[in-house]
């Protein structure tokens, strides 16, 4: 984009695809990008972001621009975001917001929104799937894995892929 953006309010907001990986960029003159969106059945639907940036607002409205949803999520230790979310979402249009949290922040971020039941390409590490916590790499359950990962700055194991709770140390 140039100037100031040409997707910064609902009213011009970029349509997309659920399942499909989408890139975008905030930056000094560029605070906040829009997303329309169309659900057509009535279920679970996950939003799955990485960002090299600070810290920034996740949010999503509806059909009127009125804010359902708001996720705040900064950096972990390595200066990365990831977000994976899921929501329960009616039948209709929506309006998918990536906004930073303050005026000095800016950097890359991509990310999907696709049905719950669907691991997004973009998820990496450990997810909630299908209410389960299981440990995946660009979208795949890594069901040979056994051994540690990290989750929000602790260490947690995974026994064939899945979250083992009996280890406690």
């Amino acid at each position: 984009e140039t100037g100031n953006g040409t997707d910064n309010t609902v009213s011009v907001a970029n349509s997309i695809s659920l399942d499909t990986g989408y890139k975008g960029q905030i930056a000094y003159n560029d605070e906040k990008d829009f997303y329309k969106f169309t659900v057509a059945d009535v279920g679970k639907y996950t939003v799955a972001s990485t960002a090299s940036i600070k810290s920034l607002y996740y949010r999503i409205y509806d059909s009127t621009g009125k804010r359902m949803w708001n996720q705040y999520e900064s950096a972990d230790s390595s200066g990365n975001i990831t977000l994976n979310e899921t929501l329960e979402l009616e039948r209709g249009t929506y309006y998918f917001g990536v906004e930073r949290s303050s005026n000095s922040q800016t950097g890359n971020y991509s990310f999907t929104i696709s049905p719950a039941s669907v691991i997004p390409s973009t998820a990496n590490g450990l997810i909630i799937y299908e209410g389960e916590w299981v440990f995946v790499a660009n979208g795949i359950i890594q069901s040979q894995h056994t051994g540690l990962a990290l989750y929000d700055g602790e260490w947690f194991y995974i026994t064939n892929g899945k979250l083992d709770t009996t280890i406690n140390r």
